[in-house]
This record gives C-alpha cells, structure tokens and sequence, in this order.
C-alpha cells in the first residue's frame, strides 16, 4: 500500500501546524486491518502537528483507523530538518501537500515482514 492517508476522525494536532515525520513501526489489531494479520509493518508517516509527542499521537490515532497498532517510532523530527539532510520519497511529499485541510496524516509504502521478523517479537 502507498500514499494513504488518514482524512477523517479524531487525530487533530493539538496546537498550531507543523510537519513532522517518523518511521513507525506496526501491527494489526485484527482482521480488518490494512496490513496481514501474520505480518507487521514500516512505514514513514508525515504528520501536521506541533511536537514529536504531538506526532505519536496524531499518527497512533490515524494509524487506528486503519486498524493498525502504532508499536515504536523512530527518526522523528521536524520535516524541515529532514528535508535540509536526507531525501523524502517524491510520492510522500505529493501526497502530503495534497492533504485537505481536515486531513492531518499522509502515509508512505507500507513494508510489510511476517510477524516472526519484527522487532515486536524481538522486544518480548
């Protein structure tokens, strides 16, 4: 899956727009779910949102959506930062600008392993 977005519900920054990205790393939470249920995910998440704890919130919440658990994040920062240092894929950054204004999260290509290759596991 690629360039999804979160474009409704509750997961609102909490105050004024900033743009933020993190890779997450997550899980289903049951069969409905955008990913296998035997797998697990990592996908980079841009966010409108104030502050990384902002971030893990806003993404936690849309990711929800999906019917997926948010388990660790990692390399958030704001996406000024990110862009003034490493290259974003094209598509993200399209999608993202593309957000409407009730929409707060833009997601990139999920990469999915099977449950067993994931840090989930590894973490206990």
């Amino acid at each position: 899956m690629s360039g999804m977005e979160s474009r409704h519900g509750p997961a609102r920054p909490t105050a004024g727009p900033g743009s933020w990205i993190g890779l997450v790393e997550v899980e289903p939470t049951g069969p409905g779910a955008a990913i296998p249920e035997s797998q697990v995910a990592f996908v980079t998440v841009i966010a409108r949102c104030a502050s990384e704890e902002d971030f893990l919130r806003v993404a936690s919440e849309s990711l929800g959506e999906l019917q997926l658990r948010l388990v660790a994040a990692e390399e958030i920062e704001e996406l000024a930062a990110r862009l003034g240092k490493a290259r974003v894929e094209a598509r993200l950054l399209r999608s993202f600008a593309a957000l409407p204004p009730q929409a707060f999260v833009a997601f990139g290509t999920f990469h999915c392993f099977p449950r067993s290759a994931g840090r989930s596991d590894a973490d206990g």
